[in-house]
């Protein structure tokens, strides 16, 4: 009878746990069909398709009852998705083991199997129904618009302001007033304005040649970027959402993930001249303390034209991988760290950054024709700290691995890490230090196991940048130094060397400045065409023999490798090789 009684007992307890226990919804997937689906369906099967990414985003449900569901896009050549995809204020929450994901139809991770659907945070110029007309301003044309363009007129004096494209990757940047547009199309270099009090934009395109005057935009595609894409909202509970197999354009930032919003997932996709970053990542400062943006994954991720940068991760990102990306062509960089920039309200750090497998190229763009542009293939800066770069390859940028402050009293950026990068054929520089400008110069850099070749100067250590350390480097055939080390101003910097080899270089293997101090051990100082050293560092077991590289040809496998018979090969402490590769 007891017994009977426990057993009724406990049965009543598992009922009213059940009871007493919300039930999550079922994860649920939707189907997007841009082309022969309508909002009207149910959305969840590709036959009953939605036709917005939008009104799939919204069927999610909503909070963490959403967590595991799935929007699946269809993606066309043809078809262009002009929309918000995800809605303002938009709060679902994933789990680590159940995300929110939106992915292409057919979406295989690293695949070109698929085809990528194309998000556009743009319309197109003139509206249906418009024109353009010729104004009285010579070489410029107007059309009926009723709404500003993304972020016209916030941009102030910026040498990045916002822009509007022409056949999809040729940037029409913004313009102070019609007088500034007049007098910019009288050059051919094009540009646009927005006339709020009449409704219209004002643009004249770029010429082909860049040279001929005031070009009419009616022969070519105009996109003018009028809102964001995909961006998600850490104050709305955004949190692990993946964004997987899109093709992003001509949006205000194209994939973001902002306000503290916590593992995503970016992942395979293409972004194309988004205002200003092709993906963006940000903590949040709460009235009770900093909320980081903690556990971003940013893979296999392309991008060109964005109008800034394709990858910026700011005010405190922390545990992030950005990995296997490859960014070309961007306005200023392709993939920026940094801790809270001047200005901002964020107390937290920036920390704990991965970059690896980066392909970093042919960032270059110069609008003011500066002897001094610094854009770069990774810009690190403003107190970012413990971030490692390895394994990856920056190409033809004006910089290629730039480390600075951008203002001062920023903190030291401690614990970043360089090892095993390919630096080639950047204009000013490979790798360059500036951290002393601005800011402290003191951050604990190390550089170890890179080939840093073809550049202008192969390193440069500015004014006011220490504690920083070369280890194991190859430093070939740089157009003037291998190493520089000091500038024109009174800060000192200075710089360890050692296990190196520094060959072939245009001037001097390390020009060490007046007034900056440097150490030099177990290294290889060889054919530096002016000299080896300039200025007086401190020596240990230089020297000067032959490196003995197996290939000086950058196609070969072995290129700037030392071979075992090499001198090089037992000249470091206890008779171990020096350089990058052996």
């Amino acid at each position: 009878m007891k017994s009977a009684r426990l057993v009724a007992s406990l049965c009543a307890l598992v009922i009213a746990s059940a009871l007493a226990t919300p039930v999550r919804a079922a994860a649920s997937t939707f189907y997007v069909d841009g082309k022969l689906g309508s909002d009207s369906n149910s959305g969840t099967s590709l036959g009953s398709a939605f036709k917005t990414i939008a009104k799939a985003a919204m069927s999610v449900p909503a909070a963490s009852a959403g967590a595991g569901s799935t929007v699946i896009v269809r993606g066309y050549t043809d078809y262009v998705y002009r929309e918000r995809p995800v809605p303002t204020g938009w709060g679902r929450t994933g789990t680590a083991s159940a995300p929110i994901v939106f992915k292409a139809l057919d979406y295989v991770a690293a695949s070109s199997s698929y085809v990528k659907p194309i998000v556009s945070g743009a319309d197109v110029a003139p509206a249906t129904g418009s024109r353009w007309t010729a104004s009285s301003t010579a070489g410029v044309w107007y059309t009926p618009w009723s709404t500003a363009p993304f972020d016209f007129g916030k941009s102030g004096t910026s040498s990045l302001p916002t822009a509007i494209f022409q056949d999809t990757t040729t940037w029409i940047w913004e313009q102070t007033s019609l007088g500034a547009l007049g007098a910019r199309a009288s050059t051919g270099k094009g540009g646009y304005w927005y006339d709020a009090a009449n409704d219209r934009l004002y643009v004249s395109a770029v010429s082909s040649s860049g040279t001929t005057a005031g070009t009419d935009p009616t022969s070519h595609k105009i996109d003018v970027p009028m809102r964001s894409a995909f961006l998600l909202d850490g104050r709305s509970g955004a949190d692990y959402i993946q964004v997987r197999g899109f093709e992003v354009r001509h949006s205000g930032n194209g994939i973001a993930y902002l306000f503290g919003a916590d593992h995503g997932t970016v992942a395979d996709n293409v972004l194309t001249g988004n205002i200003y970053m092709g993906v963006s990542v940000s903590g949040y400062q709460t009235p009770t303390g900093p909320d980081p943006a903690d556990g971003m994954t940013i893979w296999r991720n392309r991008g060109s034209w964005n109008t800034i940068e394709l990858i910026k991760l700011t005010s405190g990102v922390t545990n992030a991988s950005v990995c296997y990306n490859d960014a070309s062509f961007n306005g200023l960089t392709g993939i920026l760290v940094e801790g809270p920039p001047s200005g901002s309200s964020y107390t937290g750090k920036t920390s704990a950054v991965t970059l690896c497998s980066n392909k970093l190229h042919d960032h270059r763009y110069n609008p003011t024709g500066s002897t001094y542009n610094n854009a770069a293939g990774l810009l690190i800066q403003n107190g970012a700290q413990s971030v490692t770069v390895k394994d990856s390859s920056m190409w033809n940028n004006d910089v290629g691995i730039h480390i600075t402050q951008g203002a001062t009293n920023m903190p030291a950026m401690n614990g970043l890490t360089i090892t095993r990068n390919l630096i080639w054929a950047n204009r000013r520089f490979g790798l360059y230090f500036l951290d002393g400008y601005r800011g402290s110069g003191a951050g604990k850099v190390t550089a170890s196991y890179d080939v840093i070749w073809g550049n202008g100067t192969g390193v440069m250590v500015d004014r006011g940048s220490t504690n920083k350390t070369l280890s194991h480097e190859t430093i070939h055939s740089n157009t003037a130094e291998g190493i520089k080390v000091g500038g024109y101003q009174l800060a000192v910097a200075s710089v360890a060397i050692s296990q190196s080899l520094i060959t072939n270089n245009g001037t001097y293997g390390l020009w060490l400045v007046t007034g900056n101090t440097a150490s030099l051990s177990y290294s290889g100082m060889y054919a530096n065409a002016t000299a080896n050293i300039l200025g007086s560092p401190t020596r240990t077991s230089v020297n000067g023999n032959p490196p003995g590289y197996v290939s000086t040809s950058s196609a070969s496998p072995d290129f700037l490798r030392i071979g075992t018979v090499s001198y090089q090969y037992t000249a470091g402490p206890s008779g171990t090789p020096i350089g990058a590769k052996y």
